[in-house]
C-alpha cells in the first residue's frame, strides 16, 4: 500500500464528497424552487 494506497483513498473520499454535496445543493434548488 503505502503513499499510492493513501492517494487512492484520498482520491476516492474526494469523488464522494463531490457528489454527496452535488446531490445536496440539487435537492437546496429544487426545495427553494418549489
Amino acid at each position: 500500500m503505502g503513499i499510492y494506497g493513501w492517494f487512492f483513498g484520498v482520491a476516492i473520499a474526494g469523488a464522494i464528497y463531490c457528489v454527496l454535496r452535488t446531490m445536496v445543493l440539487g435537492a437546496g434548488a429544487r426545495m427553494a424552487k418549489a
